[in-house]
């Protein structure tokens, strides 16, 4: 077989021998000695072809020799070749391992320092390749985060505003970053880079405070550069910087080497800072104005408050018919009211401002409760409500903390309760548990209020304790109240370290309720002792509301006594019966005056008249305002009238009074007596009551007694105030010399001695303290005796009273008067500072007047005197006003008309004609009436011709008052 395959192709294409079989069939022809036709044909071609193919071959040999030839030739060459290229190869092979052993080294250091893990027996070529790739990555990835973390630092920087710097301390350089340039509008190029450069930049007053910082820094006093400083901007004004910087290379020797740090505008946070500042120091201001506003507003409303007080309390004290003592009556309780709204608003405004001081004393806690809960009995009573109080029998008698803050914020709760309650009832509720306590007894004060009334959404539970708030303003509009209750209670019982609490159901009632943390007070009372008699003593009690059943139940129930209570008239009558019946007839009956079937009083009466019920004693429980007198008690049978809410002593009490010893048909002071005398209260039939006048020649009997008469100097400006203090001093027994203001007191003082003097604090001219500190400092000088001083104001906010007493003042007395509290604040003084001389009394009033000639008509006295509810002694007082302040009414006019203040003419105008209209219809009231209408109207022509009438009637008018008021009053 032929495996050349060039041979192959040559056979194929001469002899047309194309496969194995071919060739064989050939080979076969030419060894055949007689062959065939057929193979004749082959050989034939053979024959033919043979020398071609023999030229072929030789050619082929001529090329092999040739590609021999050659071959060897070129295998010489390649032999010298070799061996320089081995030569060079072996030289390159040592410089590899050379290089290699450089790279290992290198490749050792490097995944040393880039934490790049690396096989250092490991030395081809490709583990070091593989870790100069491995480290190359790392580099580049590491320089990708640097420019990503430089291009976020860079942003931040702009976007924070902060401008960096970087001074080298040993060349004096400093880099500036871009952004330290743009903060001052400037260019790189613009500033050299240097400290000179920057202090040529700073405001000329913060330069100092500069290198102060810096040397500071420098000298290791302090660890961070930090400043603020003003600096120029290109566009030439200056802002202000915040520098901060800190040293963070230093030399070998520790001498600082370089700081690093960096620069912001804080001019937007200096402003404001300084508005701030500004803010807080107008709030500082208004907060003094308001307070000098309120004590302002206490004074001027406090002195006319003191007026009407106390001049009704006067008038009280005059003959007058019931009428006339119900209406002033009225009058004095609205007054009062009043003055409790006053303090109401004080006290939120110290609280406000955290000036209210707590004054924790012994206090009788039932006491206070029922101090608190009569005045409120009448307006439940008015709307047919049950004010309850539910007092448990283990609160202590006395505890330690503000009883009078305890009462203000207890009035406002039931307060609120009972103005928001149509029907049902509102009650007090008082427990009281002791805490355990190693040094002392202390106890926690538990207290509730809670109603029937109109209750509290659930959304607005949270608001009702705001200042001027609500529940909405649908209540303001039905209710009325300015909502400042609710504040100044949750204030006041955190004051004293508890905490308010609501809960509330709409249309349900709500329940207020906290706890106090209190001491047990010094004064305890024993338990008293049940009388033998009252043990198991059969007791009835009828009421229509089972809060006061059950609490009459358990009180009978403390004192021995057997109780059994019902619901009204009927069953009352029927267990009355059937006790009788078994021959165990109740002693005593409790009656409530108000039942819907019947009431008490009629019940009372049947059980009088039936005498088989065993005659038993009868005791009315009411809220009424004004109780039936004890002769209209004993008509009824009823043997005595117990107020509500009920208190358990004075139950007691009653019950011991009015059983005694069985013998109920005596007399003895009721209770209801007892309540009428305390209360004023007017009976309930009509009569004329007989008041002792008001003559200043003896002592009332309703004021306090004086151990010693004493020469008063008044020093006060209002002519009300005035009058009243001269009245109720002068029915003390004192002699009183008025001063209208401090300097007429100061002149007093320096020409006559005086016992005592009541300085008002605000007067025109010179005040109060003034007058007091000059008073102190011209006796001082002279050697004179201490002179006795009270101040007698309307200014009553906290901290005025220590004020006064360090200006020199013993003793304080505030507005309104209290005839009680002024005489005891006198006994008081006297006592601290005793008399030693008594001078002569003198006592200043206006005088007489000199004119010899009767003055004209100007006025009815009859109709004035009608006016004023028949009393000659108010025309008196207000002639002598009138004619003490008319001048300066009229010189007020005159000078508003000659500016042309038509406003002014038209207010001052329009009070002349009301205080004239006093006195009947005088011509100097027409005329005002006049000039106020031309005022109002803004017509000032020929308004002085008219003004000089009114001079002139004016004139005469106090001429008249002179003759037929002053000087007939004084001539009696």
């Amino acid at each position: 077989m032929i495996k050349t395959n060039l041979l192959n192709r040559q056979l194929r294409r001469l002899f047309s021998i194309d496969s194995p079989e071919s060739l064989d069939n050939l080979l076969t022809a030419l060894s055949d000695n007689s062959p065939n036709v057929e193979n004749h044909d082959v050989i034939r071609r053979l024959h033919s072809r043979f020398g071609d193919f023999l030229q072929q071959v030789d050619e082929a040999y001529l090329y092999a020799n040739r590609d021999l030839e050659l071959r060897s030739r070129s295998l010489e060459l390649s032999s010298q070749e070799l061996s320089l290229v081995n030569n060079r190869l072996a030289k390159e092979v040592d410089a590899q391992r050379r290089a290699i052993n450089a790279l290992k080294t290198m490749a050792v250091n490097l995944s040393a320092r880039m934490g790049v893990v690396h096989n250092a027996d490991d030395g081809t070529l490709e583990s070091v390749t593989q870790l100069l790739t491995t480290v190359v990555d790392s580099h580049e990835q590491m320089s990708e985060v640097l420019r990503i973390s430089e291009e976020r630092f860079q942003l931040a920087v702009a976007t924070t505003g902060i401008g960096l710097w970087d001074w080298d301390l040993i060349t004096s350089k400093i880099y500036y970053g871009e952004q330290w340039y743009a903060l001052l509008g400037y260019k790189p190029h613009e500033i050299e880079a240097n400290l000179d450069s920057w202090r040529n930049l700073i405001y000329a007053d913060d330069a100092e405070h500069f290198e102060r910082g810096l040397l500071a820094v420098l000298q290791d006093q302090v660890l961070v550069f930090d400043i603020k400083i003003r600096m120029r901007h290109s566009l030439g004004h200056y802002i202000w910087m915040k520098i901060n910087g800190q040293i963070v290379s230093r030399q070998t020797n520790n001498v600082p080497a370089r700081i690093l740090g960096t620069m912001m505008d804080i001019s937007e946070r200096k402003a404001v800072e300084d508005a701030i500042l500004h803010a807080k120091e107008a709030a500082e201001a208004n907060s003094r104005a308001k307070s000098d506003f309120l004590a302002n507003v206490s004074h001027e409303i406090r002195t006319p408050m003191n007026g009407i007080i106390g001049m009704t309390k006067l008038c009280l004290d005059t003959k007058l018919t019931e009428e006339q003592h119900e209406y002033l009556q009225m009058v004095s309780s609205s007054a009062m009211a009043l003055l409790t709204l006053i303090n109401d608003v004080l006290d939120f405004s110290k609280i406000e401002a955290g000036k209210v001081v707590l004054d924790p004393v012994d206090f009788n806690v039932r006491k206070v409760i029922r101090d608190t809960l009569r005045p409120l009995a009448l307006r439940a009573q008015e709307k047919g409500l049950e004010l309850i109080c539910d007092i448990d029998h283990s609160v202590p008698i006395s505890l330690v903390g503000d009883g009078g803050r305890l009462r203000q914020v207890l009035i406002n709760l039931l307060g609120n309760a009972i103005k928001f309650t149509e029907q049902g009832e509102v009650t007090l509720t008082i427990r009281a548990n002791q805490l355990i306590k190693k040094d002392n007894q202390q106890y926690q004060l538990s207290v509730s209020v809670s109603d029937t009334g109109i209750g509290i959404e659930q959304d607005m539970l949270s608001k009702i304790f705001e200042s001027f708030a609500q529940g909405d303003t649908s209540i303001t509009r039905r209710y009325g109240g300015t909502g400042l209750g609710l504040s100044i209670s949750v204030n006041l019982v955190q004051l004293m370290g508890g905490k308010l609490e609501v809960e509330s159901t709409l249309h349900q009632g709500s329940r207020f309720f906290f706890d106090l943390p209190m001491s047990l007070g010094h004064e305890q009372e024993t338990s008293p002792v049940t009388p033998e008699f009252l043990q198991g003593l059969p007791v009835l009690v009828v009421d229509d509301n089972p809060t006061n059943r059950r609490l009459m139940h358990d009180m009978l129930h403390i004192f021995g006594m057997e109780p059994m209570v019902v619901q009204d008239a009927r069953t009352a009558m029927m267990k009355l019966i059937d006790q009788a019946l078994v021959d165990h007839p109740f002693q005593l009956v409790l009656l409530d005056a108000q039942m819907p079937d019947c009431d008490g009083f009629s019940l009372a009466q049947d059980i009088v008249k039936n005498k088989k019920l065993g005659n038993p004693c009868v005791i009315m429980l009411s809220s009424l305002a004004d109780p039936p007198d004890s002769a209209t008690l004993r008509e009824m049978g009823i043997a005595d009238f117990l107020p509500k809410p009920i208190d358990q002593s004075e139950l007691f009490d009653c019950i011991l009074n009015t059983l005694g010893s069985h013998q109920c048909s005596e007399h003895r002071p009721t209770t209801s007596e007892r309540h009428t005398q305390q209360n004023n209260s007017a009976p309930i039939k009509k009569r004329i009551r007989e008041y002792p006048s008001a003559d200043t020649t003896h002592v009332n009997k309703h004021l306090p007694p004086v151990s010693q008469h004493l020469s008063i100097l008044l020093a006060e400006d209002n002519t009300i105030n005035q009058r009243l203090a001269m009245r109720l001093l002068s029915q003390m027994g004192h002699t009183v010399t008025l001063a209208q203001d401090g300097l007429e007191a100061l002149n007093a003082v320096t020409r006559q001695h005086y016992d005592l003097i009541l300085m008002d604090i605000q007067m025109p001219v010179m005040g109060g303290i003034t007058a007091t500190e000059k008073i102190r400092a011209w006796s001082k000088q002279n050697a004179k005796p201490h002179q006795r001083i009270v101040a007698m104001t309307a200014h009553a906010m906290q901290g005025d009273k220590e004020r006064f007493m360090a200006s020199g003042m013993d003793g304080y007395v505030s507005k309104p008067i209290l005839v009680e509290d002024l005489s005891a604040e006198i006994e008081r003084v006297i006592d601290l500072y005793p008399l030693t001389t008594h001078t002569d009394n003198n006592k200043t009033v206006i005088s007489m007047t000199d004119s010899t000639t009767i003055p004209k008509q100007c006025f009815d006295y009859e109709e004035a005197l009608a006016h004023m509810a028949g009393d000659p002694s108010f025309v008196f007082e207000l002639a002598e006003i009138f004619i003490l302040e008319s001048p300066d009414r009229m010189k007020q006019l005159r000078q508003a008309i000659s500016d042309h203040h038509a406003e002014n003419i038209y207010l001052i105008a329009h009070k002349l004609k009301g205080e004239a209209a006093n006195f009947g219809r005088p011509h100097v009231e027409h005329l005002a009436e006049i000039l106020c209408h031309r005022g109002r109207e803004k017509d000032l022509n020929h308004i002085e011709t008219l003004f000089a009438e009114l001079e002139q009637a004016v004139a005469d008018f106090i001429a008249d008052l002179k003759y037929r008021v002053i000087d007939n009053h004084l001539s009696h």
